[in-house]
């Protein structure tokens, strides 16, 4: 049976299929270790592909646009095509050895130029895929804010009352998870006498005061797994069983490619 992992980072999932003891015993005692490690990976790439070809499919769905490299930078951010064609299944062992699976996700290299108002910009899907994938909050810019929007000293004041307070995960908490704590009202009620007081009292006003846009995540990839969890079971296995009885037939000829 495959074993189908949905990754916490919500940008790939794993394919993985157990090697049982029987075999486990046919590999070393009909074509040996090594050639029938190589038959094995052959079988979960086989899976990983059939994974693959379903999140593509989901995301055709989705999107229903092919990526044009050479059209590319005409083309809106986000509107490019770049996430489908980044796609990629590779073959991983785990580190220490006891098992081997494929992965399903985006290939990291992969940038296109396209057009982010009236700059041009590189579209990079592996930074953005957990986003598509699970959703995100979306807000506009504060108001009184240049560059950066994130005040990462007021974050990191809001952090700190959180562990006192005791609120859960608080070291990795961003503005928004703390403002739903509550977390900005201990904080203002205790430091009215700081220094930065009224500085990171305003940003703190503006921040809240900015408009928020919930975007649905799509689950193509939790969509994608599910679908295609038996077709890649069934294919896995075929391509192990053709590939035992090639080598079973070809072992005193050495004629075996792998």
């Amino acid at each position: 049976m495959a074993q189908f992992h949905v990754g916490q980072s919500g940008a790939a999932f794993t394919c993985q299929i157990p090697i049982i003891d029987a075999v486990l015993d046919r590999v070393v005692v009909d074509i040996g270790f090594k050639l029938g490690l190589a038959i094995y990976r052959k079988a979960i790439m086989a899976a990983g592909r059939v994974s693959l070809k379903a999140v593509q499919g989901e995301l055709k769905r989705i999107y229903g646009r092919k990526l044009n490299k050479r059209k590319s930078e005409g083309l809106d951010y986000g509107n490019t095509g770049a996430l489908p064609a980044a796609m990629r299944v590779v073959f991983r062992t785990a580190e220490n050895g006891a098992s081997s699976y494929a992965v399903v996700g985006t290939d990291r290299e992969l940038q296109v130029p396209a057009r982010r108002g009236k700059k041009t910009v590189y579209e990079r899907p592996a930074n953005t895929v957990h986003l598509a994938n699970r959703g995100f909050t979306a807000v506009s810019r504060v108001a009184g804010v240049s560059g950066r929007q994130t005040n990462y000293s007021v974050v990191k004041s809001l952090r700190n009352t959180a562990r006192r307070e005791k609120v859960e995960n608080a070291a990795n908490l961003g503005m928004r998870r703390l403002l739903e704590n509550n977390v900005d009202r201990i904080f203002l009620d205790r430091n009215q006498s700081a220094r930065s007081f009224v500085a990171k009292a305003q940003y703190i006003a503006r921040y809240k005061a900015a408009t928020k846009t919930e975007v649905p995540g799509r689950k193509f990839m939790e969509v994608a797994a599910a679908l295609s969890r038996d077709p890649a079971v069934a294919e896995a296995m075929r391509v192990l069983q053709m590939e035992f009885d090639k080598a079973l037939q070809n072992k005193n000829q050495g004629s075996y490619s792998q």
